[in-house]
């Protein structure tokens, strides 16, 4: 006789059955009796009974029949699917519900990734353990970061939580697996004199305006690009950021998604406008009514500070891909466009402006985000210190 036990969960009764899997691990499968616990333990013990008399294992699947409390025959795993194909099936779900831009996000990752792993392996969403999902971020791990691997962890840990929800797995296994520990991220930057350099570099082409607000202010490229003219005050001498441009794969095609909102409620802010900033804006708004006038009706009336001649819009990948261009032009070191974000915040930090001013100039959510994205810089502060102490202990006066 095979060995089972009853197990209770919301107040139903569960029949608990181990095995040992292809590669040799024990595992256990859930499978609901569709009985309450409340007046039905002589069912659910006989139930018990039948099952250790009548079960199979294929690929790692069991396919049980039982008897639920209206005397109905059922199989309770028969509808049991891949793990990989519940996971792009979850993920559909979420669309509509999710932005657009995090359903294409959750999409990718589950298609490229998660999918053919899991259904190459026939893991099923019944039977995956703490080990399958552990297994599966160790193979990874080799190929991307370990923060892509947090991404991954996220989705797949969503998706098992909502099956938790809908009784169709008894525990989330996610809950118990270690993720790989990612190594601080240090971003690159440009000091002050590249940032000189460069700044002169780029004036009077097409990535003046989002270099210096890249520089000047920190602001991300989707931030950049969602820059509306309603967001600055010229009476007031203030700009703020609370609209955003970000560039996703929709349906197999790149498209942009405007949105009326920033990264998150702290990335809203209100910065004051700098006289060079107020200068180019001005110009450009100048340039801006002489181009309207020019293309008449056929002129796209979007508000938007950075555009074409026809007043179309930038694609944040633009600004990512002319500025490699430029930096590759001018013979600048390479960095990334997001690395002047990085530069502006080192900048802030060498004029000893406090980590909770530059939390609120880049928009972080907490300090903790600022305090371990910089972290490195307080290197600096360390070498200063230890050169005050080393000079205070001299034994040149001794």
């Amino acid at each position: 006789m095979v060995s089972a036990w009853l197990r209770e969960k919301h107040d139903n009764y569960y029949i608990a059955i181990p095995y040992t899997a292809e590669d040799g691990r024990r595992k256990q499968i859930w499978v609901s009796t569709g009985l309450k616990v409340k007046g039905n333990k002589r069912k659910a013990e006989q139930m018990l009974a039948d099952y250790q008399n009548r079960y199979s294992i294929e690929e790692r699947r069991l396919i049980p029949e039982t008897e639920t409390a209206n005397g109905q025959r059922t199989n309770s795993l028969q509808n049991d699917i891949l793990f990989g194909l519940y996971m792009q099936e979850w993920c559909e779900a979420q669309r509509g519900i999710i932005e657009e831009s995090t359903y294409c996000n959750y999409k990718r990752q589950i298609n490229r990734a998660i999918a053919p792993y899991f259904n190459q392996r026939k893991i099923t969403l019944q039977t995956i353990t703490a080990q399958d999902i552990n297994d599966f971020y160790k193979a990874q791990i080799k190929k991307v970061s370990a923060e892509t691997v947090k991404h991954y962890h996220s989705n797949i840990r969503k998706a098992l939580q909502d099956a938790y929800v809908e009784d169709k797995i008894i525990c989330n296994p996610a809950d118990k697996v270690k993720l790989p520990k990612a190594d601080p991220y240090i971003g690159d930057y440009y000091n002050k004199n590249e940032l000189q350099k460069l700044l002169v570099s780029v004036q009077g082409t097409q990535i003046e305006f989002p270099v210096y607000m890249a520089v000047y202010y920190g602001l991300r490229r989707s931030e950049i690009s969602g820059l509306q003219w309603s967001a600055v005050d010229f009476n007031y001498k203030t700009i703020t950021i609370r609209r955003t441009i970000v560039g996703c794969v929709v349906d197999g095609k790149y498209t942009c998604i405007e949105k009326e909102r920033t990264k998150t409620k702290k990335s809203l802010r209100t910065l004051p406008l700098m006289p060079v900033i107020e200068e180019m804006l001005l110009r450009m708004k100048a340039k801006q009514g002489e181009e309207r006038k020019f293309f008449g009706n056929s002129y796209k009336n979007t508000n938007y500070i950075y555009v074409h001649e026809d007043g179309e819009y930038y694609n944040p990948n633009y600004i990512t891909c002319a500025f490699v261009k430029h930096l590759k032009k001018q013979c600048f070191r390479h960095i990334r466009f997001h690395d002047l974000r990085h530069s502006c915040a080192t900048l802030m930090r060498h004029e000893h402006i406090k980590m909770e001013d530059i939390q609120k100039w880049l928009g972080h959510s907490q300090l903790a985000t600022t305090e371990k994205i910089y972290a490195h810089f307080e290197e600096e502060q360390h070498i200063a210190s230890a050169e005050i102490i080393a000079k205070t202990l001299s034994f040149a006066d001794v």
